[in-house]
């Protein structure tokens, strides 16, 4: 099992609202240093920084590092091995949309109802599929630090039938 599949690197959404929460703390920590009350600055201040310590160390562990070029051509290489590793047997949008069905005999009202031949095929495909998507995921997340789509692995399901 390769270390991508063991780790869970923050979206690039997540990541903001830690280091957000680390910049709150360390206002609020400055804020109470500087009171003009003598019973503010007397707060105790060991739990924000245990939080603040916590939330620095959660940061530091699961942000996606910073690549160099070779690292990244290296990376990019694999992302598309496990695209296709991914992709295989997957369920196609149109087929994950399920049956169109009309609601109490009423043709006008429309609904949808899940197929349970593709329910199972898409549950099967994503027991069997697990390591590879964490993988995938860890990949795009440090190719594309910023870019909080670039991790979702339905951009890579097909549009039509099968």
């Amino acid at each position: 099992m390769s270390q991508l599949q063991q780790v869970d690197y923050l979206s690039p959404h997540l990541r903001k609202q830690y280091q957000d929460k680390v910049k709150n703390i360390e206002n609020t920590l400055n804020n109470i240093k500087h009171s003009e009350y003598h019973a503010e600055r007397n707060l105790p201040v060991g739990q924000l920084l245990k939080q603040k310590r916590e939330t620095e160390k959660l940061l530091a562990e699961r942000t996606a590092p910073a690549i160099d070029g070779q690292e990244r051509d290296r990376l990019s290489a694999r992302a598309k091995e496990l695209e296709k590793k991914i992709k295989d047997g997957m369920p196609t949008k149109d087929e994950m949309m399920g049956e169109r069905i009309s609601i109490d005999g009423n043709p006008n009202k429309k609904g949808q109802r899940a197929r349970p031949d593709v329910v199972k095929r898409n549950t099967d495909w994503m027991i069997r599929t697990a390591g590879w998507i964490r993988e995938w995921k860890n990949i795009m997340k440090t190719l594309e630090p910023d870019d909080s789509h670039a991790c979702n692995v339905e951009r890579l399901r097909k549009g039509g039938m099968t």
